[in-house]
């Protein structure tokens, strides 16, 4: 038990606030996994009331994510994705 918790301690989760359209978790993975080892991926699917107004006007079928959480096995690493990904000068 306490070997688990040592090791939860040391991740850091990084927080996607928008996925772009139709990026799956495997993809994530790819593109991330170079900074550095990757846990847990969980990424919220999109409303099924609108995926299925699009569906319905003719639009893309696939799935289509809002927002997730990415979950590195370092703590260090993690932080150093964020800053790298934020946008702000």
């Amino acid at each position: 038990v306490t070997d688990f918790k040592s090791k939860i301690d040391k991740t850091g989760v990084v927080y996607l606030s928008r996925v772009p359209p139709y990026m799956k978790p495997d993809k994530i993975r790819h593109l991330l996994g170079t900074y550095g080892k990757i846990g847990r991926i969980y990424l919220t699917p999109e409303d099924p009331a609108i995926r299925k107004k699009r569906k319905m006007l003719g639009g893309n079928k696939r799935q289509s994510y809002v927002d997730g959480w990415i979950e590195f096995a370092d703590k260090k690493i993690a932080k150093a994705v964020a800053r790298n990904l934020n946008t702000q000068p």
